[in-house]
């Protein structure tokens, strides 16, 4: 019961003791809106389906949840700024849009909303009474508003509610419209709303702006058919939540505009200029954009001055749509708040160090840290009533409740069903004892889930239990939601045996089919072992009456310890309660369908309060589309495209359309510097080409000594510095001529000595104008190492690299770390970073580092492990992936860690299989697996035939390509 002087109360519900169908009615015995957060999507998908199905007549249950399916928020991390990329789910949002409409609506309906919501509900949205104000209000009801003409009612359907023209052919998206006229006095609107699938006829007298009629598409149960439904008044809500008045969004340009002279202002007294001149190009740029059309990409970091807020306000969310029309009157239920409640709290937190960066380093203002969530205090102080569900509460629920005085427990189950029994397992041989395991419950048709630690855990183990003959999936946090819910469908329907997961397999699973939790690591410390993750992981076999969890550890913790413990109370209880009603333990027969549908699938059957169709879904084309669904404005006309256009060049870096004048001047004398200078050297180049015939005549003198008066060349500048050689002069002019007969390609080029050794190598993308440059006069006469160079040289060579500047790169560290040239001062003793080392470790893993990093210089890096040299890294990365695959060397290091003692022989008998691919003894790899590893994994030889003929290939290529690194590899 929730009491007037308490404002939290605890529900602690074991797994499947029906905590929803409790929560349900005390939904519906205090008739007010409720709010359900959750910590997923998936989680809230069915959280809503099940209020659904109790709540049917009585409430009107929406979701709201991220409209995303890809979000990369922009960033600032250690000079590299990040973008915002975004996509926006057409269907989401239009459950979104379901939602915030529920609460608007709630008092001319006779339906209670109940919105079920993720995290989503802390951040934020448009004002409530913006978004009712701009609403479209149509009927024959003489109360409701009355615009003007039909003409005016057409403005205010694109101006205010920002719906947008859809073409005259082809697909239409939500949020679109169309006219027409019917005949010379009426005219037809037909509506796509954001939060429907189907579109509502309008039909207005064209002159007086009357309702005539209103139609629309809804779907008769009884009949199971699609009907005409006519209508006599009806609201159309704008096309998006953030819906700013024209003189609010003139005010906020304006303090914008402040804010940044003051910002900028800052900056330049702590002589930030470049962080000054990047804030302010990007600041008017945006302010151009909201001038012209009221909106801007990214103006969510603008809300504070287009709501009219204080700094350091609150944003606006979800729950002031839940106080706008309901005074405060309405309920909170955290669903899983053991995992809840630090959500709510964490979330404010990353924002907010994301957003000081950004501002720091100009690329937002400080105002922009007030476009974020809630903080966890704010969050709470909005909350008049409260209601925890968990099954395994934390300390702040038993704190905020009041103890056992404020806590409900429920451990008996409808079904009868105790606890899973519990069997603790030692590591040894645990993966052949769990493999039998799955096996026996599989032959039985019931499913098993298995709890890994890690992810790379996750898909060996897949791998290991499908070699043995099972039908093994795994399921972690780098697979997509949607293919998620497919997995575990599939499980719940007999298409899998078990499914291997890490934190996704803890709550709100609902899978009746499974009879066996596995959790392996169970006596490793830390959140993914604690006690109530234990108790949550354990749990998902309590919907089958054979269900049984075994843990596999060594030692039994403190947190095993308490999980074991609270099992056996609880099975104590749920048996003498059993033995007093005299019930009959049986499983589910029905899991969550949530696991095998969509969102929008889940909550479209009758979550529509018309109960309009939802068979019928967008096109493709038209979903690919949706990203234009921003926040406010319309965007596809030709003033907002021009407008557009123009923001891009401005917010463009490199552009000089908006640069202070100040930097613009010195950016633009520094430009006529180096093109000068670049200009002269130019000039040098082509002169001593062109006179490479007269320059011995020119450097002597009537006697036929030198003259060193004239200083225009090459021979000059070494007659110079050196004094008069006519062997020098002889050596430079033979050089002269190598170099000119150098072909305009990519190489590496050396210098050598007169007794053939290099005194220096180097790489250019064209031969011959990279080695002009070292007899060009103004090089020589300004280094004194050019001039030595020049001065011992004997002859110049060239190799061409035909494969590009990447084995250019490569090339020239193995000849300067095979011949170490004199005069290549700083790589000497340095080898180039691209060439890489593939090191081998005697437990089968493999790594990469770079010849030149930090890894390289640590002995530890190659203490007791086997090297192997590749030319570049991306070639030896490439190379011990292939490898690691083709014997599955991953595989055989789990089974290995996982106590599998039959593994250990199979692990060396590949280890020694990868030494010889890595020297090149590809046909002695292949006579050892197919002697020792065949038998076990008979299709071992077929990957390693692969990839010994793509490997071959690939040297073929490489050498038919004139390769040079081929060569050397």
């Amino acid at each position: 019961e929730l009491r007037e002087d308490r404002k939290f109360v605890s529900l602690r519900g074991a797994t499947g003791t029906g905590k929803t169908f409790v929560v349900a009615n005390v939904i519906a015995e205090h008739e007010k809106p409720v709010l359900v957060v959750v910590p997923n999507k998936t989680l809230a998908a069915q959280v809503a389906r099940e209020l659904r199905g109790y709540l049917r007549t009585s409430h009107l249950v929406e979701l709201f949840v991220s409209h995303f399916s890809v979000y990369i928020p922009e960033s600032c991390r250690g000079g590299r700024y990040v973008e915002k990329r975004s996509a926006v789910d057409p269907d989401l949002d239009a459950l979104r849009h379901r939602a915030t409409r529920a609460l608007v609506e709630a008092k001319s309906t006779n339906r209670t909303p109940v919105i079920v919501a993720s995290v989503s509900c802390l951040y934020g949205l448009g004002l409530p009474s913006d978004f009712v104000d701009a609403a479209l209000f149509l009927g024959k009801d003489g109360e409701v508003g009355q615009y003007g003409n039909a003409e005016k009612i057409i403005n205010k359907l694109e101006t205010e509610c920002l719906y947008e023209r859809a073409p005259a052919f082809g697909a239409v998206e939500r949020g679109q419209f169309r006219t027409r006229n019917k005949g010379t006095d009426q005219v037809e609107i037909r509506v796509w709303p954001p939060y429907s699938n189907e579109h509502v006829d309008i039909t207005l007298d064209k002159h007086s702006g009357d309702f005539l009629e209103g139609k629309r598409i809804v779907y008769n149960e009884k009949e199971q058919q699609h009907e005409t439904e006519y209508i006599n008044a009806m609201t159309i809500w704008p096309r998006v939540h953030y819906v700013t008045p024209k003189e609010r969004v003139t005010m906020a340009v304006k303090s914008i505009n402040e804010e940044l002279v003051c910002r900028e202002h800052e900056l330049r007294e702590e002589d930030a200029v470049l962080e000054a001149d990047r804030l302010r190009q990007r600041v008017s740029a945006d302010l151009e954009m909201l001038r012209d059309i009221g909106w801007c990409p990214g103006a969510e970091h603008y809300s504070r001055h287009l709501r009219g807020a204080k700094p350091g306000e609150p944003p606006v969310t979800l729950l002031d749509y839940f106080s706008h029309e309901n005074n405060e009157d309405w309920l909170l239920v955290a669903d899983e708040s053991h995992v809840m409640l630090p959500q709510l709290r964490a979330m404010s937190g990353g924002d907010k160090s994301r957003k000081e960066s950004l501002v720091k380093y100009g690329y937002r203002l400080p105002s922009a840290l007030d476009n974020r969530p809630l903080t966890g205090d704010e969050f709470w102080q909005r909350v008049p009533k409260c209601l925890l569900v968990s099954a395994t509460p934390g300390d702040d629920e038993h704190e905020w409740s009041g103890g056992e005085e404020g806590s409900v427990d429920m451990l008996v189950r409808p079904s009868g069903i105790l606890d899973p029994p519990t069997e603790v397992l030692p590591k040894k041989n645990q993966l052949p004892k769990l493999a039998s395991m799955i096996e026996k419950r599989a032959r039985k048709g019931e499913a098993s889930l298995v709890c890994a630690l890690t992810k790379a855990d996750c898909e060996d183990l897949a791998a290991y239990l499908t070699g043995k003959g099972l039908r093994a999936d795994w399921m972690h946090s780098e697979l997509a939601a949607p293919e998620r819910a497919k997995r575990l469908a599939k499980l719940q329907l007999g298409e899998l045996d078990v499914v291997v997961g890490a934190q996704l397999l803890r709550e709100g699973l609902d899978l009746p089919r499974v009879s066996l939790v596995a959790i392996l690591d169970a006596d490793v410390s830390g959140f993914a072992r604690s006690s109530r993750s234990l108790m949550q992981m354990m749990g998902r076999a309590a919907r089958n009456k054979s269900g049984e969890a075994v843990l596999f550890a060594d030692k039994e913790t403190d947190a095993m310890k308490s999980a074991l413990k609270e099992v056996e109370r609880r099975r104590r209880k749920q048996a003498l309660h059993n033995e007093k009603y005299n019930v009959t333990p049986k499983s589910a027969t029905q899991g969550s369908e949530s696991s095998e549908r969509s969102l929008f699938d889940i909550m479209s059957e009758e979550i529509d309060a018309e109960k309009m169709s939802v068979g019928t879904m967008l096109s493709k084309s038209s979903s690919n589309n949706s990203d234009n669904n921003n926040h406010g404005g319309t965007i596809n006309d030709e003033e907002v495209e021009r407008a557009l256009e123009r923001w891009r060049q401005r917010r463009e870096p490199n552009s000089e359309g908006f640069i202070r004048a100040t930097t613009k001047t010195k950016a633009l004398e520094r430009k006529m510097k180096e093109d000068a200078l670049a200009e002269r050297q130019k000039r040098e180049n082509q002169a001593y080409m062109e006179k490479d015939g007269t320059i011995l005549g020119d450097l002597m003198d009537a006697s036929g000594k030198s003259s060193s008066s004239s200083l225009g060349n090459a021979e000059a500048i070494l007659t110079k510095h050196y004094g008069f050689d006519e062997a020098t002069i002889s050596r430079v002019k033979k050089i002269r001529e190598m170099q000119k007969t150098l072909p305009a390609k990519c190489g590496v080029y050396r210098f050598l000595d007169k007794n053939g050794k290099s005194l220096y190598v180097g790489k250019a993308k064209s031969l011959r104008s990279r080695t002009s440059s070292y007899l060009t006069p103004g090089v020589l006469d300004n280094s004194a190492r050019h001039r030595a160079l020049l001065y011992k040289a004997e002859s110049i060579d060239c190799v061409l690299t035909p494969g590009g500047e990447a084995d250019a790169l490569a090339l020239e560290a193995r000849i300067i770390q095979r011949e170490r040239p004199r005069m290549n001062i700083l790589l000497k003793d340095v080898p180039r970073s691209e060439a890489a080392y593939i090191v081998l470790s005697p437990d089968g893993k493999m790594f990469v580092v770079n010849s030149s990093s930090k890894e390289t210089s640590d002995p530890r890096t190659f203490d007791n492990k086997w090297i192997f040299t590749q030319t570049t890294y991306r070639e030896a990365r490439n190379l011990s992936r292939s490898v690691d695959t083709a014997l599955d060397l991953r595989g055989a290091r789990f089974r290995v860690r996982y106590g599998d003692q039959d593994a250990t022989e199979t692990l060396n008998n590949r280890i020694t299989a990868a030494r010889l691919i890595f020297e090149n003894k590809i046909g002695e790899a292949m006579e050892h697996v197919e002697n020792t590893c065949a038998n076990e994994d008979p299709r071992i030889v077929d990957r390693l035939k692969s990839l010994s003929n793509t490997r071959i290939q690939n040297l073929e290529d490489s050498k038919s390509n004139g390769s040079v690194v081929s060569f050397f590899s």
